[in-house]
């Protein structure tokens, strides 16, 4: 009885420890290498997979791979990876109990994806990027920009080129850089050089160029391959504000005090009702009696002619001066016209100051 009990045991022991190893024996393993076509170097990550199952494994830092526990038969293996094309291996017989080997050698591919537009618009008009635009000159610049211009009063080119180091304003409208006269400097707007006004000088009136159509203002005092070779103090170059994309409208006014004009009494004339524009009313024309010339060589015609002046007012008036100041308005817009945009910038300036000479 008791040999009959040891048999029955140690037959026990046999299934639990020889069955599962002759049931390793049925499957196989399936392992190798993973390589670049191109250069031959290990790709790691590979998923390699047994198409119909969800066998598979991963390529680790060597490149190499192992699937284990593969039932026997014939199978696809598929490896696959970013950037690289996928590559199927077909008919890889698996044999219980063995480990076939299997190398790969995958070719890079460009993955298709829909386009990407990534959009954006520079901004030049901060003091910020103004100090970025000079740190990365070729040369020596300086300048202001439209961010300093609103903090101040000018209300023409004039005055906001004046705030630049090294920029001096003659007659209240044209620029002397380092010293030098305009013979010397060039100006460009927006990369284009501009014409003078004058035929035989070289000068451009920045008085004629509203402050707050500029995005920045910036001053070379060194020539540069890409700049005209034509000036020896400095060029200056004016750089305007981009076409808005929505509704955009500015209003502004400034006062300033000048301790010797402002607030206090000057002898004047009567003037007329558009001084304040510039314009003459019609007061200072010439009566029609003189402009014909019938009168002269007959003392009373020229007495008569005389006469016709009387409604002028030859004599100085006193007249207080107000505080200088300016006062701008600008506005713009983008509209659609046959199906393309169409940008528009419109400003409108007055400033009036008084000095003493």
């Amino acid at each position: 009885m008791r040999f009959q009990i040891s048999v029955l045991f140690l037959f026990m022991l046999q299934m639990i420890f020889i069955h599962p190893a002759m049931a390793g024996e049925s499957n196989g393993s399936l392992n190798g290498l993973i390589v670049e076509a191109e250069t031959g170097e290990p790709l790691i990550g590979v998923n390699v997979m047994l198409q119909g199952t969800s066998l598979g494994a991963a390529s680790d830092l060597d490149g190499r791979f192992q699937v284990r526990n593969i039932p026997a038969g014939t199978y696809d293996v598929a490896a696959t990876a970013i950037g690289y094309a996928k590559l199927t291996v077909s008919h890889v017989v698996i044999s219980g109990g063995k480990s076939e080997t299997l190398n790969l050698q995958l070719t890079a591919e460009a993955v298709n994806m829909r386009e990407v537009v990534i959009e954006a618009t520079q901004v030049n008009n901060t003091e910020a990027s103004l100090l970025s635009i000079q740190k990365k000159a070729p040369a020596v610049s300086d300048g202001i920009s439209a961010e300093q211009i609103k903090k101040s009063s000018d209300a023409d080119a004039s005055g906001a080129v004046k705030r630049v180091t090294g920029v001096t304003i003659v007659g209240d409208k044209y620029v002397y850089v380092r010293g030098m006269g305009e013979r010397y400097n060039n100006t460009r707007l927006n990369g284009a050089a501009i014409a003078s006004p004058e035929p035989l000088k070289r000068t451009v009136p920045f008085d004629i160029i509203p402050a707050n159509l500029l995005d920045n203002v910036i001053v070379s005092k060194t020539a540069t391959p890409d700049q005209p070779g034509d000036f020896a103090g400095g060029s200056v170059q004016l750089n305007t504000r981009e076409f808005p994309e929505k509704l955009i409208f500015s209003a502004s006014a400034n006062s300033s005090y000048n301790t010797q004009t402002s607030l206090k009494s000057f002898n004047s004339y009567p003037g007329g009702n558009k001084d304040w524009l510039g314009l003459d009313d019609g007061g200072r024309g010439i009566p029609g009696y003189v402009s014909d010339g019938n009168w002269l060589g007959n003392a009373e015609r020229e007495r008569q002619a005389a006469q016709s002046f009387g409604n002028y007012a030859f004599g100085p008036v006193k007249s207080s001066a107000p505080l200088n100041g300016s006062r701008s308005i600008s506005f713009g817009n983008q509209s659609q016209i046959l199906g393309r945009p169409l940008g528009y910038l419109l400003s409108l300036n007055y400033s009036s100051s008084y000095s003493r000479r």
